[in-house]
């Protein structure tokens, strides 16, 4: 779609660029106030004036150009995710920030990883890597210091193993919670089970080399 507002299409990764744009671009239409829930439909009086049915109209033209505006916004592969209320502009809103903004700590960890993980590429000037920081703390506008502070030791735990530990931090990235008495007693499990499968492998391969004996001596 050609697009005359600056305003890129939402993919998987712009929610935050994109949802500040479209914000200011419903404002600057005189509609984010229904999208945002502000402004509700006009209730008609017993027996409604026509000033009353022209309010009513009107509220419901715009309410469809709200959907309309949001929807051909949307890259062909987020359009799915509203395709059941695509009718409605609050839930489609609603719908898009779920989606993209869901508060489980996997994601929270991710945004912080990718965040502490820049580094200044090969022939890159200094203001595109100040561009790159800001985009990356787009992602975490939502996350308030209170998470921050909860969870950063137990993010720097998850950060701090290798590679031969990436199914068990994968597990720990589907926990609900990423608090540190949940993530230290994961380790510690973890820890233990590592333990225990490393005392079992000589007993299972004293057992391998034992059975051959065995079924030698066998007449």
């Amino acid at each position: 779609m050609a697009n005359n507002h600056q305003i890129p299409l939402l993919n998987a990764t712009n929610y935050n660029t994109w949802s500040g744009l479209m914000t200011v671009y419903l404002q600057s239409k005189r509609i984010w106030r229904i999208v945002s829930g502000a402004k509700t439909q006009p209730v008609l009086s017993d027996i409604p004036t026509a000033g009353e049915q022209a309010v009513l109209k009107l509220y419901h033209e715009n309410r469809d150009k709200a959907c309309g505006m949001i929807y051909l916004h949307l890259d062909n592969d987020q359009k799915i995710h509203v395709e059941a209320v695509k009718d409605d502009p609050i839930q489609i809103w609603d719908a898009l920030k779920a989606v993209h903004q869901q508060k489980c700590p996997g994601n929270r960890f991710n945004a912080y990883d990718d965040l502490f993980s820049i580094q200044k590429e090969e022939g890159e000037n200094l203001q595109t890597l100040i561009n790159r920081v800001e985009q990356a703390q787009l992602r975490l506008k939502d996350f308030d210091l209170a998470k921050l502070d909860e969870e950063l030791a137990s993010l720097t735990l998850i950060r701090a193993l290798p590679d031969e530990y990436n199914a068990f931090a994968s597990s720990l990235l589907l926990l609900d919670k990423l608090d540190k008495a949940t993530i230290h007693q994961a380790f510690v499990t973890e820890d233990i089970q590592r333990c225990h499968c490393t005392s079992d492998m000589p007993a299972v391969a004293t057992a391998f080399q034992t059975t051959p004996a065995l079924s030698a001596s066998k007449p």
